[in-house]
């Protein structure tokens, strides 16, 4: 009996120096070694000097009380560590999946390039042919583009050799146009100048006739009557 009076006595004394229940949780909380010896040093009669028997085992009862609330508060800080370590491995995970997932985006992403890739050099070949196809044909054009300016400055040389031709002509005509004019001009002249002596003998045989009853060359006209 009397040792259990004396405990009830001691956790009389242990309860004196715990604060009211709505506050115990502010009180009675400790994190750290440190924190728990600050709380006992509190809670010590005179402080942490001069620990008598009654102190001693009050501290024990203290001690032994807040012993299962570090043990929880260790738990709850590893569990805590626990879940921060599993939220950052769930968020490393949602991370890679996603960087899994944007991989297979890029892995088509490439492809669709190396496939345009593919269809750009087709159509950069079909362009080569094409220009190649381009180059004969302008050259063909070219080439038929230099035969017709030869046809053309052919006609063009022949209608100009016609043309001098038909100059030539017309001035070998009016040469001879003129030649044959100043021929019968000559003609003409000559005529004239033969027909004037033709007269003037015409006239002097007349006039002989006149005089001497005869003509030059014959005989006198009173032998005809």
């Amino acid at each position: 009996e009397s040792v259990a009076a004396n405990n009830s006595e001691q956790r009389n004394k242990f309860e004196d120096y715990l604060p009211p229940s709505s506050l115990s949780s502010l009180f009675l909380t400790p994190t750290s070694k440190e924190e728990l010896i600050n709380i006992v040093n509190l809670l010590k009669p005179g402080g942490a000097e001069g620990i008598d028997g009654s102190s001693t085992r009050l501290l024990k009862l203290i001690i032994a009380n807040v012993a299962d609330l570090l043990v929880h508060i260790d738990i709850e800080e590893r569990i805590e560590e626990i879940r921060r370590k599993s939220e950052r491995r769930r968020s490393a995970f949602q991370m890679l999946n996603t960087q899994i997932e944007s991989l297979g985006f890029i892995v088509t992403a490439v492809d669709n390039v190396v496939n345009n890739l593919a269809n750009i050099r087709n159509l950069v070949e079909e362009v080569e042919e094409n220009m190649m196809e381009l180059e004969d044909l302008i050259e063909e054009q070219e080439t038929e583009k230099k035969i017709l300016d030869a046809k053309v400055q052919f006609i063009i040389h022949r209608e100009r050799r016609s043309k001098d031709l038909d100059n030539l002509k017309e001035d070998i005509k009016l040469e001879h146009l003129s030649k044959v004019k100043q021929y019968e001009l000559s003609q003409m002249e000559q005529l004239k100048a033969k027909q004037k002596q033709y007269e003037q003998a015409f006239q002097k045989d007349v006039e002989d006739f006149v005089s001497k009853g005869k003509l030059p060359g014959t005989v006198a006209a009173e032998f005809y009557f």
